[in-house]
């Protein structure tokens, strides 16, 4: 199958999201993630990738677009880390809301959102991330999608509905350029 769609994954982890944009014919030309496990096996499953240990936080969207030859793709995807929103834990609901800075990692998608304009793009995370925070962060992400002129949709996913081996269900955040022509 020759792959027409090309793509970025952000918060790669090991691969698994490239290998199934990869098997659906998409060309993944570059993965970030800063853990060094990932690091290994990310490059160990897919050395035809570009694949960048860093901290996104740090590693900036015209960065990227410098080290790999271009600014725009048609797809941006990943997962950023869901421990901040996961369970029903100290600090995720209620009144007494504890800080953690792995709730913020959906604003650097979101800038390479804006940076490389893609026609879609794709955020997995666990489904707690709409409620945690008493539901702000959720709505924040919302507003900014919109406001990058993308059209958001989000629906829960059963894993196991897919052939997945687990029984996990997800929260898939889709944006879909405004600009792009309706189909047919």
């Amino acid at each position: 199958m020759i792959a027409k769609f090309s793509a970025i994954d952000l918060f790669s982890g090991a691969g698994g999201f490239s290998l199934g944009m990869r098997e659906a014919g998409f060309r993944v030309i570059a993965a970030v993630d800063n853990d060094i496990q990932a690091d290994e096996t990310y490059r160990l499953n897919f050395p035809e990738h570009r694949f960048f240990k860093r901290d996104l936080w740090e590693f900036t969207p015209p960065q990227m677009q410098d080290q790999i030859g271009c600014d725009s793709v048609d797809v941006v995807f990943g997962g950023p880390p869901c421990q901040g929103f996961s369970g029903f834990r100290v600090g995720n609901h209620g009144e007494r809301i504890v800080r953690d800075e792995r709730r913020e990692l959906f604003r650097p998608f979101l800038d390479y959102v804006a940076a490389f304009r893609p026609k879609i793009f794709v955020m997995e995370n666990v489904p707690g991330i709409r409620t945690a925070v008493n539901g702000e962060i959720f709505e924040e992400i919302m507003r900014e999608v919109r406001a990058l002129d993308y059209a958001p949709h989000w629906e829960l996913l059963r894993a196991w509905r897919f052939g997945i081996p687990q029984k996990r269900i997800r929260l898939i955040i889709a944006g879909f350029r405004k600009d792009m022509p309706p189909r047919e």
